[in-house]
């Protein structure tokens, strides 16, 4: 990365320990303040982690690694801090509106991301009509997957957070959408690789992983929040490996086509209902 990653982890640990130290001054006498300066600690760690990682090219993979599971891992925890003992249920109460609005403000960027993506590839690429077309298929790619989000557990996220237990089933969706905004990001690399070289062939895997990790995130959330399969989104998962083994050695144009055109057919069966969903034990 070059010194790409003295900037990417520098701006990740400012942001961390700005926002918990802000925290600490803002929530001074409040019950949530023992909360705050837990999850600093554990910020200072992960902090530590991320800027090791810059100082130790050989072991930055591993060490970034960790403290990205340290980040991820330490909400389910409670945060436990020698001295301060973990988070209690009350210090961890949070609302699903409050939730499901994060939720929906990280996935729109990460969609925001994928248009912008597209733009700047299109206008790099020019305007030929292979490429033209790419950046199409790409635009309606990203339509799908925001209509595929918020039709229909998008919509009931908050009060499915809470009808069940804020607390363990907000982390629960947390880690899902983790997944879904992976399936985004994945899914702009594949495009701007797309758009800039269509006629290329032999990197499939860079269309069809995106789009497969976004369904199978989305398929999971809906099952957590209906305790439902979508039939449509579990069938179309491996359908995605099938499209990528089929176009192994075509054009990534090709490729994209039939991912554009696949996710469509998921979009509309999914809110026509023609498959009516199965109820999980």
């Amino acid at each position: 990365l070059g010194g790409l990653a003295e900037l990417f982890a520098g701006a990740l640990v400012a942001t961390e320990l700005g926002r918990g130290l802000l925290g600490l001054v803002a929530l001074r006498n409040h019950p949530r303040h023992r909360r705050t300066l837990r999850i600093l600690c554990w910020s200072v760690v992960s902090g530590v982690l991320w800027m090791a990682g810059v100082f130790t090219p050989a072991a930055r993979v591993p060490l970034w690694l960790l403290a990205l599971t340290t980040h991820y891992l330490g909400p389910s925890l409670g945060w436990p801090v020698p001295g301060l003992g973990r988070a209690t249920p009350a210090e961890l109460q949070l609302t699903g509106r409050h939730l499901a609005e994060r939720f929906q403000q990280v996935f729109v960027i990460s969609l925001g991301e994928l248009v912008l993506t597209a733009g700047l590839g299109y206008t790099r690429a020019g305007t030929g009509v292979a490429h033209t077309v790419a950046f199409v298929l790409v635009f309606a790619t990203a339509v799908l997957l925001g209509l595929l989000y918020v039709t229909p557990a998008g919509q009931q996220l908050a009060p499915a957070i809470e009808r069940a237990d804020p607390t363990r089933f907000g982390a629960e969706s947390a880690y899902l959408h983790l997944v879904i905004v992976g399936g985004v990001v994945a899914t702009a690399a594949g495009a701007e690789l797309v758009i800039i070289r269509p006629d290329h062939a032999g990197a499939v895997a860079f269309v069809v992983t995106g789009p497969a990790l976004f369904l199978a995130g989305r398929l999971l959330l809906s099952t957590a929040i209906h305790r439902r399969l979508s039939w449509p989104r579990l069938v179309g998962v491996p359908l995605l490996a099938v499209i990528g083994v089929v176009t192994a050695d075509l054009p990534l144009l090709v490729a994209t086509a039939a991912t554009t055109v696949l996710l469509s057919v998921v979009a509309v069966v999914e809110r026509a209902g023609v498959f009516t969903a199965r109820q999980v034990v």
